[in-house]
């Protein structure tokens, strides 16, 4: 059994207010869970309008499943949100 831990900082331009950018933040996480039916926390960031820092785990038997996994998250989320994807830590184990 592997497990996948991604971090991925994305960055959400125009935003105002904190409270705008927890609104936004919501419907990413709640979307992707929906969507690949992995665990996705806010892991940092909280204090930054522009930057948002989400944390995706999930669990398999296979390490390319998880690799294809992140990438197709990352692509969901730029599609989908017109949102950058600053970096994306990818730890497979």
């Amino acid at each position: 059994m592997h497990c996948l831990k991604c971090e991925i900082i994305l960055r959400c331009t125009g935003v105002k207010s904190l409270k705008e950018k927890r609104s936004i933040l919501k419907k990413v996480i709640s979307r992707i869970k929906e969507n690949y039916n992995v665990a996705v926390i806010e892991s940092d960031c909280n204090d930054s309008r522009e930057f948002i820092s989400i944390g995706v785990s999930a669990l398999s038997d296979s390490r390319v499943f998880l690799y294809d996994l992140s990438q197709k998250i990352e692509e969901y989320i730029e599609k989908n949100f017109q949102i950058l994807v600053v970096s994306e830590d990818v730890e497979i184990f």
